[in-house]
Parts: structure tokens; C-alpha cells; sequence
């Protein structure tokens, strides 16, 4: 008897706690993964040519949600990133003038951090160029002089890569070309780095460069010819 009442028992259990529920996997919402350095660099300069062509601050929000992203991610990053860039003031002064012209578009922690960082940088420039304007020496540079620093830069630019910095290796290689405008593998490079930003239409004008100096460069044409099919031209 007491058997059968606790069989019983068991089984008026079962009926009110069950058995757990399967979950339905399209219940289920996937939460897209932290973008890497090199993908928020690329939504920066994404952003960066929103600005350049006139988007609206709702229009940049828009195009950020777009890519799994948002201003307050985006300001973090910065923040954190930031504190690389103003090791080397003068190698991002360009990304200095974007980062104003977005503070200037965007509301919020977004806009706030990037006009601050802009006026870092602008700052960190300042007092670099004042230190070395003490240190100069009054002899004429030579040509040897000029070569080792375009040599210099464009070491600096394959570190930079390493490192995953496809914008500090932009940056560096500016600099080289500056020194020495008609070093194609600088170009190329150039391009690649523009390239890995997604900035296609810029990596093949960057090529062009290289092919203009060396037109037998199979390299840059192999590149060119990639960015090309990327935006879909097959001409």
C-alpha cells in the first residue's frame, strides 16, 4: 500500500515540476563578438568618410548599428587606443584633423572623446616639434640623411603592420614618401594597408602611384587588380 501511494506521489510531482524545457536554438540570440583592432580601425575610417561626405549624427548611429557596433563600444576603444597614438604624435596627425571633424558630427561620450583626443594629439605634436626645434642641428641635411629617414619611416610602416596598425603604418609610410616621393614599394605598401582598412577606391589610387614610378611592378598591378574585383569592376 505504501508503495503504490508513493508511486502515486512521484507521480503527481512530475506533473507539476516537469521535465526541464528544450530550448528552441532560434529563441536563442547570438551576441556578436568584440571587433578586433584592425575591424574598429576600418569603422573609424568608415565613420571618418561618413563625416567627409556629410552624414548626419542619426546617419552615423545608423551606419555604426550597421556594423554590430555603437558609439559608447567605439568611444572605449578609442580611449584605450589613444594611449599608442600619443607615443607617436606626429606619425597621427592626420587621424587628429578626422577625429576633430567627427567630435564636431557626433553628440555624446562618442564626440566628447574624440575631440579630446584630437586636441592630445594636437598638443603631444606641439611639444615634440618644439623639443626637436632645440635639438636641430644648423648644418644643410644631405642626401644620405634623407634616405636613411625615408628608409627609417618605411621600416617604421612594416612594424606598425605587425602590430596589426594598418593606420600608424599609413602614417609612416607618408612620412617615407615625403622624403622620397617616388619609392613605389612604398606606395604598394600603402595600398595594402588602405586596402586592409577597406578603403579600396584610396588603395587603388595608391597603386596607381606605384605603377606611375615603376610600371613593370607586378606587385602593385597583382593588388590593384584585387581592390578592382573587390568593388566589383572587371573592366
Amino acid at each position: 500500500m505504501l508503495s503504490l501511494l508513493k508511486k502515486l506521489w512521484n507521480w503527481l510531482k512530475s506533473l507539476f515540476i516537469g521535465s526541464p524545457k528544450a530550448i528552441n536554438p532560434k529563441e536563442v540570440k547570438n551576441t556578436p563578438p568584440e571587433p578586433s583592432d584592425g575591424e574598429y580601425e576600418g569603422i573609424l575610417m568608415g565613420l571618418f568618410e561618413q563625416v567627409a561626405a556629410g552624414t548626419t549624427t542619426g546617419g552615423l548611429r545608423g551606419w555604426l548599428y550597421s556594423r554590430h557596433c555603437d558609439d559608447k563600444k567605439l568611444a572605449r576603444w578609442l580611449e584605450v587606443k589613444s594611449e599608442e597614438w600619443l607615443r607617436y604624435p606626429e606619425d597621427y596627425q592626420t587621424l587628429g584633423r578626422d577625429l576633430a571633424a567627427l567630435g564636431k558630427v557626433m553628440t555624446g561620450n562618442l564626440g566628447e572623446v574624440s575631440q579630446r583626443i584630437s586636441l592630445q594629439l594636437r598638443d603631444a605634436v606641439r611639444d615634440v616639434s618644439s623639443v626637436e626645434g632645440e635639438n636641430l642641428d644648423s648644418k644643410e641635411t644631405d642626401l644620405t640623411e634623407v634616405v636613411q629617414d625615408a628608409e627609417f619611416w618605411f621600416e617604421q610602416g612594416y612594424q606598425k603592420v605587425i602590430n596589426g596598425d594598418f593606420i600608424g603604418a599609413i602614417a609612416s609610410w607618408d612620412r617615407a614618401l615625403e622624403f622620397k616621393p617616388d619609392d613605389h614599394p612604398a606606395w604598394n605598401n600603402r595600398g595594402n594597408a588602405l586596402g586592409n582598412l577597406g578603403r579600396l577606391e584610396e588603395a587603388i589610387a595608391s597603386y596607381d602611384r606605384a605603377l606611375e614610378i615603376k610600371p613593370d611592378f607586378h606587385d602593385a598591378w597583382y593588388n590593384r587588380g584585387i581592390e578592382l574585383k573587390n568593388l566589383g569592376r572587371f573592366e
